[in-house]
């Protein structure tokens, strides 16, 4: 990406930051953060995994398709976490899961960046689904999978064909060969890819802050002037959403 996209990234980022922030305020909402799973440095991929098991403040909005996401702290004990809204929602699931492996594993300071973005990934496929659910439905040893299989998996979980047949190759369901044949096939193959990279998983979005917003109207902390600033609607459209009940 460009100097001036990563620029204008980070300006949008914080935009929504501040505004995240003054709602909470308003409300009397702290999001600080204490990590509670600091106490053991992570350096293989089993110290990621049991972490994971452990755990089961996301921002979605519009930039370039070269930015997935990204991670970090606001002050001192604010987390967040950024998503390129534009994706499908596997992919942001995906990248989410990625990025609060970054927030939350305490990489062993000896671990290249290359094995902390692996361990991520891996983090990322564990939250989405674990191990143990993963072998009960598909079985421990596999020749061939029907994609039908790995279609259910994806609605029912969230988690893409690629990333499940990522995870099969490394739980050693499926053979390093076969793993690289579906992928040689993936490339070469477009209807094939087209099939693979289709999205099934209802669409999700971050609400939270909007519903923060509107919790502050109806408790009528803050007026429809402001919640149209925060929002970055017209006072027409806020007036619209505000759906009493």
């Amino acid at each position: 990406m460009s100097v001036k996209e990563e620029k204008a990234i980070k300006e949008k980022i914080r935009d929504k930051i501040e505004r995240y922030i003054e709602v909470e305020e308003i409300l009397g909402i702290s999001s600080d953060f204490i990590n509670p799973i600091l106490q053991n440095a992570v350096i293989a991929p089993s110290d990621v995994c049991r972490i994971a098991e452990q755990l089961k403040a996301v921002i979605e909005m519009d930039a370039p398709d070269t930015f997935d996401g990204l991670s970090g702290i606001v002050g001192d004990s604010k987390p967040i976490i950024v998503l390129n809204k534009n994706f499908p929602v596997e992919r942001k699931r995906f990248t989410a899961m990625h990025e609060l492996g970054h927030l939350m594993l305490n990489f062993d300071e000896s671990l290249p960046q290359k094995d902390i973005e692996r361990f991520c990934n891996l983090f990322a496929n564990e939250m989405l689904i674990s191990q143990d659910v993963f072998k009960r439905i598909l079985g421990i040893s596999r020749h061939d999978i029907s994609l039908n299989e790995l279609r259910a998996i994806q609605s029912n979980f969230g988690i893409s064909v690629e990333a499940q047949m990522f995870k099969a190759k490394q739980l050693e369901i499926i053979s390093d060969s076969r793993y690289k044949y579906f992928c040689i096939t993936k490339n070469q193959n477009l209807a094939f890819k087209e099939q693979v990279e289709k999205s099934t998983y209802h669409d999700e979005k971050s609400g939270r802050f909007t519903s923060l917003v509107y919790r502050a109207l109806a408790s009528e902390l803050i007026t429809f002037s402001k919640a149209s600033e925060l929002l970055n609607e017209s006072i027409n459209v806020v007036r619209e959403q505000l759906e009493l009940v």
